[in-house]
């Protein structure tokens, strides 16, 4: 049982971790097309 929560919570972190980067990702562009918008 303390195996499969182990592998549970290793594959969240893992889930998370994309998540956010993703978000960052599309944070970033909407930064980049307000530059470009300003300009």
């Amino acid at each position: 049982m303390d195996g499969f929560i182990n592998i549970t919570s290793a594959n969240n972190i893992k889930k998370t971790t994309i998540d956010t980067k993703f978000i960052f990702f599309i944070t970033n562009c909407f930064n980049i097309l307000n530059i470009i918008y300003y300009l």
